[in-house]
């Protein structure tokens, strides 16, 4: 789906808008279309909030971060095979285990996978 820059900035405005002052009498002037481009713009807007929220994390302390690292592959007949990554990162400062959001884990599942750095399952099946 795509749009052009005018229609992004007053997606974006509304957004804001109602993240920000939660004024839900302009959702029910929006049709159904805009009301579910407003919900994705604003679940992108969170993951890209959770991802820098990470980034944040990981970078304050990139010596003496710990990661724990696990990856599965599940193939099921008939069904897609699916990869999933956990990480757990631990600091100094953090003495409890943190996982990344989602988000991140699927950046880095990417990632991993474009890399040839994890199996993909489609080669597995």
């Amino acid at each position: 789906m795509s749009y052009d820059q005018t229609k992004m900035e007053e997606l974006i405005t509304k957004v804001l808008d109602f993240t920000l002052t939660s004024h839900t009498q302009e959702l029910k002037t929006l049709d159904f279309q805009a009301h579910a481009n407003l919900l994705l713009a604003a679940k992108k807007s969170q993951a890209i909030a959770d991802f820098l929220t990470d980034c944040t994390i990981i970078s304050t302390n990139p010596q003496d971060t710990c990661y724990f690292i696990a990856s599965k592959v599940t193939i099921q007949a008939g069904n897609f095979p699916l990869v999933d990554l956990s990480v757990q990162i631990t600091t100094p400062e953090q003495r409890n285990y943190q996982q990344l959001t989602p988000a991140t884990l699927n950046f880095l599942t990417a990632y991993l996978l474009e890399k040839h750095l994890m199996p993909d399952p489609f080669e597995i099946a």
